[in-house]
């Protein structure tokens, strides 16, 4: 560690989870070479970016915790409290997003985002 604040981005996110978009319905379309008749899946792009919202405002929480220079101490229960929340966000993300796990394809948008 080099015990220095990490550059975070200082813009809020902005992004309601309640959302409905069509940008889930795009086709997606996965391209190896011009000949090919490509794979079309939908894109799910508001999913994936109201997924990463929620993320990303757990990973400045923990940002903020670790870093804070006028907060009191962190605890163990702290950094429990905040894993708990990251695999919590993990175990929620909706099935749609596919199933990396166990082999399903998976868009590479959503792959940066697991």
């Amino acid at each position: 560690m080099t015990f220095r604040v990490p550059a975070v981005s200082s813009n809020e996110v902005e992004m309601s989870e309640n959302i409905e978009d069509k940008r889930d319905e795009q086709n997606w379309y996965f391209y190896r070479n011009a000949r090919e008749n490509p794979a079309v899946w939908p894109g799910l792009l508001t999913t994936t970016n109201r997924e990463k919202t929620k993320l990303i405002r757990i990973i400045r929480e923990i940002i903020t915790i670790m870093y804070a220079q006028d907060r009191p101490q962190i605890s163990a229960g702290n950094i429990l409290q905040l894993y708990k929340r990251l695999v919590t966000w993990r175990k929620e993300l909706p099935s749609m997003l596919g199933d990396i796990e166990n082999g399903a394809r998976t868009l590479p948008h959503v792959l940066s985002l697991l």
